[in-house]
């Protein structure tokens, strides 16, 4: 199993830097580090995440991305009632994460330090778990900055990711199955990436 996570990361690094660029398309390659808010939140995502897109003009960009990311997130909450008082409990499950998205980029100015703001709107796929539908819609609007090395660029960016997500809520585990306690809400994390653009 672990060599095929291992494959589709050599595959992406691979079509990163060797795709042939036409004027105006631009790619990109990211290490993307995210940790939870709260209580109810992933613990840690950490993946890659390659970008494709075409650069209308010195200021827009738009495009789609692809990545894997390997998550421990709350998978599910136990409720006890223990003297009276009611406690919940995370149980924390692993996840293998294939984020698919589309990408809108703005930079404030071409220049060789250039900050700029950024937003991601797509659908996460958890392939690596028996809770199906744990993972969904997110949206991660993002501030950064693009230092110009002539040849490519590095970039560094701070992210707030809303993830949505559906866990088990077992008020009480005995009487109710696990589709009956279905839960929806949303992970947030704030992350931090650092990548290179060609």
């Amino acid at each position: 199993v672990m060599k095929k996570y291992v494959f589709i990361v050599c595959a992406m690094i691979w079509a990163a830097t060797t795709l042939y660029a036409q004027k105006g398309y631009e790619k990109s390659l990211q290490l993307d580090t995210k940790f939870g808010l709260g209580d109810f939140k992933q613990t840690y995502n950490v993946g890659i995440t390659m970008t494709n897109g075409y650069r209308f003009s010195e200021h827009f960009m738009l495009g789609a991305n692809v990545g894997i990311a390997f998550s421990e997130y709350v998978g599910s909450v136990d409720w006890s009632n223990i003297l009276g008082t009611t406690i919940g409990y995370n149980r924390m499950e692993k996840g293998v994460l294939i984020p698919l998205s589309a990408i809108v980029k703005y930079n404030f100015a071409k220049k060789s330090v250039s900050p700029y703001i950024s937003a991601n709107v797509g659908y996460t796929f958890n392939v690596k778990t028996y809770v199906g539908d744990s993972y969904g819609l997110f949206v991660m609007p993002a501030f950064g900055i693009d230092f110009d090395l002539d040849r490519c660029a590095l970039f560094l960016q701070l992210n707030f990711d809303a993830q949505q997500t559906s866990y088990t809520d077992y008020n009480n585990a005995l009487l109710l199955s696990k589709t009956d306690a279905w839960t929806d809400g949303w992970f947030k994390s704030l992350g931090l990436s650092l990548g290179i653009c060609f």
